[in-house]
């Protein structure tokens, strides 16, 4: 993985479809990525480092597994 990604290598990379990449950025989530300008098209790249940190700020603590708050809403429901 050389200089900006593209979405197909990005998509291969996190074993993920490239729709869901498009979806990612729509919501605001996922790796960061640049908006290029290519006359009339506009394509999304991505920096490897950018792609590389997002991913390691994606780690679980165990902690949060075990105690199973991973997944879990934290909100308190009052009547």
């Amino acid at each position: 993985m050389d200089g900006l990604l593209t979405q197909k290598q990005v998509a291969a990379f996190l074993k993920v479809e490239r729709r869901t990449l498009w979806r990612w950025r729509k919501v605001g989530y996922g790796p960061p990525s640049l908006r290029v300008s290519a006359g009339n098209a506009i394509r999304y790249r991505y920096r490897k480092e950018d792609l590389l940190a997002w991913i390691e700020s994606q780690r679980v603590n165990p902690e949060q597994l075990k105690s199973g708050t991973i997944g879990t809403p934290q909100v308190e429901l009052t009547n």
